[in-house]
């Protein structure tokens, strides 16, 4: 999926895949939700996320309901919330630990 946000183009195709969740649901279900990290060349983060008719990413077209996609530009902030939201605590230290900028990982859990 691309989009262009801001003037800024985020592209699932050419950004590193960081990590992933799904919400255990069946993809052909309506409650179904996979969200992913990305991470840019430029090193600027995303997320991408799709989801069935009844969840955030669902869409309304007239009388009909259909699943849906978006992209959100996310701060490392913002990624290490999500992350510590959705993965384990393992998980998360093995994606983050190796991408540490100052004031990352050692002062997260203070």
């Amino acid at each position: 999926m691309k989009e262009i946000i801001n003037g800024k183009v985020y592209n699932t195709e050419t950004a590193e895949k960081i990590c992933s969740w799904e919400n255990g649901y069946c993809s052909e279900e309506p409650y179904y939700v996979l969200e992913t990290i990305f991470q840019k060349r430029t090193g600027e983060y995303f997320l991408y996320g799709c989801g069935g008719t009844l969840t955030k990413y669902g869409q309304s077209h007239g009388n009909n309901d259909i699943a849906g996609a978006s992209i959100i530009p996310f701060s490392v902030e913002d990624c290490k919330k999500w992350a510590s939201d959705k993965l384990s605590a393992v998980e998360y230290f093995s994606i983050w630990s190796y991408r540490r900028t100052a004031n990352d990982i050692d002062n997260w859990f203070v």
